[in-house]
């Protein structure tokens, strides 16, 4: 299961995860050394965030750069961890970090409350469809394990959280660099009678099972593969199987899977989630950006309403060419029209019918392409319901598309 670890800049979320490793038995010892020795530069004691922030530039600047994963097992199963950013400058990290992760840990500094990008952390959850939510009210040690000062901030984010339709699975006050309430329960928390962080993890179910949805095959490449031509993908949803017959989108084309191939042999058929190699009976039709699908078919669109979390410094000016990159596709794209808008912090509407989205503001918005795309409601099939907006190399903004018209 992939997690992701959100909250504030300096709340400790690399500390979290650093104990967490720890307390699992999941880091080593190589490891544990290298992070004593420099620890022991820093201030002479072993900081658990040292575990898991390794780059020397992040170490200099003492904040989380990029997403990075790491990983440990539960008695249940094993974890992805992805360490999600909370300085604003690398909020597009943290974007890119949540769109993979089933579950979050939505992290809190008890000395310091519920801050800015505590409440824009929160906004992505809701707006990627996240909804299996720890909070966790972290450094009880630095207000004395007191319950009376959990319990504002208790009541502050779940306020917040409610205001997005969002009901946590449990709200966990931890002291992260001592290990309360993250492998196991507490002595110094009497008061809370809830499970630790590990326990709740191991509640949750794995993700939706997108093998009984209608078959989504998305084309990254074709390579050249003794003399014949292979078909690299991943399987979004359905179950692909040798011999099916799949139409290609967008020309509507029958192709017939001749095999499925991974890297230690072949297979009789792939799952969802499942990245594959295929030959099929007419590769030369396929390009990176098709879709092969059965059932009913994927909308073909070029216009599409969608929420934007505006990402870029310059904000998104309507009218202004982007490109638009949903699954494998890239096509030319223009924001037409921003008809409402909001403060991703304070969720105060900030305008109707605006010619502007600026920076961190979230917005509800019409999509037009220059060529049809490939798209599926977000609830449906995540992967061709979610995109990003780039100029140039630049990610401006990351969305999730609501409605679709075929055209």
């Amino acid at each position: 299961m992939n997690i992701v670890i959100t909250g504030h800049v300096d709340h400790g979320k690399s500390t979290l995860i650093g104990r967490l490793l720890f307390d699992t038995n999941s880091i080593p010892e190589t490891v544990i050394e290298e992070a004593k020795r420099s620890s022991k530069r820093a201030d002479g004691s072993l900081e658990f965030a040292y575990l898991l922030d390794s780059l020397e530039e992040e170490r200099a600047k003492n904040i989380t750069i990029d997403a990075s994963r790491t990983f440990f097992k539960s008695p249940k199963r094993r974890y992805t961890i992805i360490d999600a950013p909370g300085h604003k400058e690398f909020l597009k990290n943290m974007v890119t970090g949540a769109s993979q992760a089933d579950a979050a840990i939505l992290i809190i500094d008890a000395s310091r409350g519920v801050e800015e990008q505590t409440k824009r952390h929160a906004f992505v959850l809701k707006l990627l469809g996240i909804q299996k939510i720890i909070v966790a009210v972290n450094k009880l040690d630095l207000i004395g394990f007191e319950q009376s000062k959990v319990t504002p901030v208790v009541e502050e984010i779940e306020k917040f959280l409610t205001s997005l339709e969002i009901t946590p699975q449990a709200v966990v006050p931890i002291a992260a660099m001592e290990g309360d309430n993250l492998a196991s329960r507490s002595k110094r928390t009497p008061w809370y009678t809830g499970p630790c962080i590990i326990e709740v993890l191991d509640s949750f179910e794995e993700r939706r099972d997108l093998s009984g949805e209608p078959i989504r095959f998305v084309v990254q490449s074709v390579l050249p593969q003794n003399g014949s031509e292979m078909i690299l993908g991943r399987v979004e949803s359905g179950v692909l199987k040798t011999g099916g017959k799949l139409r290609l989108l967008p020309s509507g084309r029958e192709i017939t899977v001749n095999g499925i191939k991974v890297m230690d042999g072949s297979l009789k058929e792939a799952p969802a989630g499942k990245s594959v190699a295929l030959t099929v009976d007419a590769p030369e039709a396929l390009n990176r950006g098709a879709v092969l699908c059965d059932g009913p078919s994927p909308t073909i669109t070029k216009s599409f309403k969608s929420s934007i979390f505006c990402l870029s410094p310059n904000g998104i000016p309507a009218e202004k060419t982007f490109t638009l990159k949903c699954a494998t596709q890239a096509i030319p794209c223009k924001v037409k029209g921003i008809y409402q808008k909001m403060n991703s912090s304070s969720l105060e509407q900030t305008g109707r019918n605006s010619d502007k989205l600026d920076e961190t503001e979230v917005g509800e918005v019409i999509i037009e392409t220059e060529y049809p795309v490939i798209v599926e409601n977000f609830s449906k099939i995540p992967a061709l319901g979610r995109f990003v907006l780039q100029d140039s190399d630049h990610i401006c903004a990351a969305g999730i598309i609501r409605e679709v018209s075929a055209q």
